[in-house]
């Protein structure tokens, strides 16, 4: 194991110029996973986020190539820098959300589905149900937790609460069941 973690360089203690980046992408896949756990009211298209990350990727890989070029290969900084990306794509994300001074609407929205899934825990064979609503001409998958089942059984139609964002990407808010 520990020829593994030395050969990938991971604790390898990394800095030029006074500026030390050796955990970079412990961050940016911190911030991932918080995207990832806030998923359900994300609105933003999935190819936006990959394009903003890929974008943001290759700039700094250019810049890291022009300061570091002795340093490090191309496809290590890239890869590297991609963890970079998942940082811009929070970013992106978080500054959609507060930085946005527009109103806050609710809108009552039918439910035009509901699923149950396995939730692919192990140990637990209980269905989370899965809900699929139209927001703003957009179908959205909303996920729940296996004890709110009986609440979206009995709903027909969501109280959703929606602003648009800095980034003219709608952020979906607060979501409740309204009971028929």
């Amino acid at each position: 194991m520990n020829k593994l973690v030395d050969f990938m360089g991971l604790f390898k203690a990394r800095e030029k110029f006074g500026l030390s980046y050796q955990n970079i992408s412990l961050v940016g896949l911190a911030c991932l996973g918080t995207i990832y756990l806030n998923s359900n009211y994300l609105l933003v298209p999935i190819k936006t986020l990959v394009l903003v990350g890929v974008l943001a990727s290759i700039v700094v890989t250019v810049i890291f190539i022009k300061y570091y070029k002795r340093e490090f290969g191309i496809i290590w900084a890239l890869f590297h820098n991609l963890t970079i990306g998942c940082i811009a794509v929070y970013l992106f994300v978080f500054t959609n959300d507060i930085l946005s001074t527009k109103p806050l609407s609710k809108e009552i929205v039918p439910i035009e589905s509901v699923k149950l899934q396995d939730n692919h825990q192990r140990g637990n064979r209980a269905l989370e149900p899965v809900i699929l609503v139209t927001i703003k001409n957009r179908q959205h998958k909303i996920t729940y937790h296996h004890s709110t089942f009986k609440r979206v059984m009995q709903s027909k139609n969501v109280e959703i609460t929606i602003k648009e964002g800095f980034w003219s990407y709608w952020v979906l808010t607060n979501v409740e069941f309204v009971k028929s």
